[in-house]
Order: C-alpha cells, then structure tokens, then sequence
C-alpha cells in the first residue's frame, strides 16, 4: 500500500506527479478528512438513508444543484452558520431519517465539501469522522493507493 497525505484540497494536485503513483485516480481510494462536522454529519446522514452526497465547493452549486434536480437538499454552512436558503445546517442532529431518507444532498461547507471535492476522480472516496474511523480503516486495508485529503482551515 502507498499512503500520501495532502495536509489541504489544493495540495493534492502535487499528488498526480508522485513516482510510483498511477496516473489513473480510479485505482486511488481517496478519503476526505474533516472529523468535527462535515464528515461527521454525512457519515449520519448516510446511515439514515440518504441516497448520495454531491460536494459542492460554493454555496451557489449547491443551491442550483437543488434548483435542478427534484429532491435534492441544500445543505452545509459557511463559518459555522447555516446559509440563508439552504434545508439543512451541518449538525449530525438535523440528518434525521425523515429529512434525509431517500434523499440527495448537495453539500457546501467552509473546509469539508472542499476536502470531498478534491477526491473526485478517485475509484473509492471515502468520508473520514471519528464516527467511521473503524469502517475507513476496513476499506483501505485492501487498498493499493491511499491520499488522505485534510479538509483543513480555509486552505
């Protein structure tokens, strides 16, 4: 197994020249690391039925993602604060199954829908919390090419 760990979205990109890494990020596992909320909230929001999660790096994707599609919740925060217009905050205690079941939900946090966004490509992308620790930690055991991408602080 190779493990790279990009310390914020933006830095991945230095990833794609590493030796011995294939250029082809379907052969990664790629796992978005933002342990106090984002990741947090999701992991829940899965688990009570959410049918998929659509990380969106601005507040605007997310809101026209909802405009467009029939079903779709707008979700996440900037600062810590819910963002006018939006369904759902980032507290794991909004996720319930009644909101989310079924559901999809376009997700826009401060640092978390960045870290998410910077995986896209990769064959497995995976949602890292202290709530699924055990469960990442299962998946990637097999796994040939791991970045861990940290969500960080505003980059």
């Amino acid at each position: 197994m190779r493990v790279r760990v990009s310390l914020t979205p933006e830095g991945l990109a230095a990833e794609t020249t590493a030796a011995g890494w294939p250029r082809d990020r379907r052969l990664w596992t790629g796992v978005a690391i933002d342990v106090l909320r984002a990741t947090t909230s999701l992991t829940v929001a899965l688990a009570n039925g959410a049918a998929r999660v659509v990380p969106c790096v601005t507040t605007g994707e997310a809101l026209d993602l909802r405009a467009r599609e029939s079903g779709v919740l707008a979700c996440g925060e900037r600062d810590g604060r819910i963002v006018p217009g939006f369904d759902l905050g980032n507290s794991p205690l909004e996720y319930r199954p009644d909101r989310v079941g079924g559901r999809t939900l376009a997700f826009a946090s401060t640092n978390g829908s960045r870290a998410m966004a910077a995986t896209a490509g990769c064959g497995t992308r995976l949602l890292a919390a202290f709530v699924s620790a055990g469960a990442v930690c299962e998946r990637i055991a097999t796994a040939r090419f791991v970045v861990l991408v940290c969500a960080g602080k505003v980059g």
